[in-house]
């Protein structure tokens, strides 16, 4: 699971870093239905679940995906460990519920 952080202190530039450096993690494994899987968290000032563990079952449509998560213009006086945080809490309980029910 790759939770990132797309707040405004974050530029395009270091966005775009971020996502090809997830893609180059996904090139390193088999993706596949009974391969390893990935989910996508984003999260500024609050998380959201791009995509569950089930949701992408080969390399080239997990990554076409990552490449098109949109950076969220968002700025608080909350820290981004502060948002993290807040984030994991939320995200863990989402991606467990996905795990339990993952349709196969």
């Amino acid at each position: 699971m790759f939770v990132v952080d797309s707040s405004t202190k974050q530029d395009e530039d270091a966005w775009a870093s971020m996502l090809a450096f997830v893609n180059l993690v996904v090139d390193r494994y088999h993706i596949g239905q009974n391969d390893a899987r990935v989910a996508f968290v984003r999260y500024s000032d609050q998380a959201v679940v791009i995509f569950q563990l089930h949701q992408y079952t080969d390399a080239n449509t997990l990554k076409a995906a990552v490449s098109g998560v949109q950076q969220v213009r968002w700025s608080s006086d909350f820290t981004s460990k502060s948002w993290l945080n807040r984030a994991s809490k939320s995200v863990s309980k989402k991606i467990k519920r996905s795990i339990l029910y993952c349709p196969e």
